[in-house]
């Protein structure tokens, strides 16, 4: 959204005021459907609402780029916020389904590196499509389809190919075995089995999965009665533990870092594009000023473009033209944020998170604090794309320290159930199975004419 903002200031007669409300509005679309869309997650299964989610989310933003003004806009981008809140949270946490408790946590890593090279895509797209001078004119102006809307509805187009990509992806093994589907997640982990080995399938050495359910909440959700009351009581029972010790103290803790963590990444973020367009276009005025500051910049702007308001409101709106350099710095601010994920991703093995958000949050107050008094555009953009960079990298560490935490009081919580179910299972004395515990606590059967009576009586104890 915020690659457009330049152009569209003309066509929209946006103020900064306007521009606000669009980077925004995609938030506050997140935020009313962020528990909604977790709840329907664990009843209808990830891969429904990651391909459901995406596609809806894909053909809204393709009608965006028809908005011929701003409450449309407003509208669109309000509604891909409801939307897109369920596939982009969902597909976290089918990622790190299919990988066990070492790799699970690197998950958010590598998929914050995805996020942000597709924003290299996206910026090199925007610098190809939108200062092209494209546009079809209908209905003696009434309906306007230039390049900076060709630029919004290619950006629909590819989720709409994620969607097609993603169609080729099993359901994930453990919803599965929360619907007591035992049976198609053991076809699932023979698949997995079949492709990261080169074996085949029947080459697996689990037997057969246990009926110990994994989530006896989910089990019970997908069984009741449909209907909204019944829905809305299922869905508080499933987010009531998050409000209650000991979970409450960590995950307000959570929250309020994540809070301040990306109230400081956006502000300067979304406005990337904004900023740096303004920076042009002040460098290009006959000003007296001799090295003027970033903030001396901006406030010189802003009273420049309040004058331009008042003076276009009595006069024809010509089309802005932003220069190649602004893209061409957003992609260079994006592949950097790439670098710094991509490195986050290897030194998280040797350092522990927390360390590793000190020093994030440091060096990004220093880079904040040095921006306010740069004075060229080489200075700007260098500490730019440090802060960025660094913001986006504590950003996914976080994350990843959430899944750390909450995976190990999940296990905790987990443990002793999984105790009780291993003794009834003993008492039952099944001689022709052989039951361990694996470290995901996943019971599994195997076939006993595998293993050695010494390897079976070493198992039973």
């Amino acid at each position: 959204m915020s690659m457009i903002l330049p152009s569209a200031e003309c066509d929209l007669g946006l103020s900064l005021f306007d521009k606000g409300l669009l980077n925004a509005a995609i938030y506050v679309g997140m935020l009313l459907s962020g528990f909604i869309w977790g709840y329907l997650a664990d009843v209808k299964g990830r891969k429904k609402i990651i391909i459901y989610g995406y596609m809806a989310d894909g053909i809204c933003n393709v009608l965006s780029g028809f908005s011929q003004n701003f409450e449309t806009l407003l509208f669109f981008k309000f509604l891909s916020g409801l939307i897109v809140c369920g596939p982009y949270a969902t597909l976290m946490a089918y990622s790190a389904e299919f990988y066990g408790a070492s790799g699970r946590t690197k998950i958010p890593i590598l998929v914050g590196f995805s996020v942000s090279f597709g924003c290299v895509i996206n910026a090199a797209l925007a610098w190809l499509v939108i200062p092209q001078q494209w546009s079809i004119v209908l209905w003696d102006g009434a309906f306007v389809y230039n390049s900076w809307r060709i630029f919004l509805s290619l950006c629909g187009v590819s989720s709409l190919i994620g969607v097609c990509c993603l169609s080729f992806f099993p359901e994930s093994p453990k919803f599965l075995m929360t619907q007591n589907r035992n049976k198609d997640a053991l076809e699932i982990f023979k698949k997995i089995y079949s492709i990261n080995t080169g074996l085949p399938k029947d080459n697996y050495p689990i037997y057969a999965l246990d009926d110990v359910s994994l989530n006896n909440t989910t089990t019970e959700q997908s069984k009741c009665q449909s209907g909204t009351k019944a829905s809305l009581k299922n869905g508080i029972r499933q987010m009531k533990p998050m409000f209650l010790n000991p979970n409450l103290s960590c995950i307000s803790l959570l929250v309020i870092m994540q809070f301040c963590l990306m109230l400081g990444l956006n502000t300067l973020r979304l406005w990337q594009p904004q900023l740096f367009a303004t920076i042009d276009n002040f460098y290009s005025l006959n000003t007296n000023i001799t090295e003027p500051t970033f903030c001396e910049i901006l406030d010189i702007s802003t009273s420049i473009n309040a004058n331009k308001t008042v003076a276009l409101e009595r006069s024809t709106c010509e089309t802005i033209v932003v220069s190649n350099s602004m893209y061409m710095d957003s992609v260079i601010v994006s592949a950097t944020s790439c670098t710094f994920i991509l490195c986050a991703s290897v030194i998280v093995n040797f350092l522990q998170h927390k360390y590793l958000l000190f020093v994030g949050y440091g060096c990004s107050i220093l880079c904040l604090v040095a921006l306010i008094w740069s004075t060229s555009t080489l200075s700007t953009l260098i500490l730019t794309c440090l802060y960025v960079g660094i913001m986006s990298k504590s950003f996914y560490v976080l994350v990843c320290a959430c899944f750390l935490r909450i995976s190990y009081q999940v296990q905790t919580s987990m443990r002793h159930k999984i105790l009780r179910d291993r003794r009834k299972i003993y008492k039952q004395k099944m001689s022709f199975t052989s039951c361990y515990h694996l470290r995901n606590n996943i019971f599994i059967f195997e076939d006993p004419q595998s293993f050695s009576r010494a390897e079976l009586e070493a198992r039973r104890t």
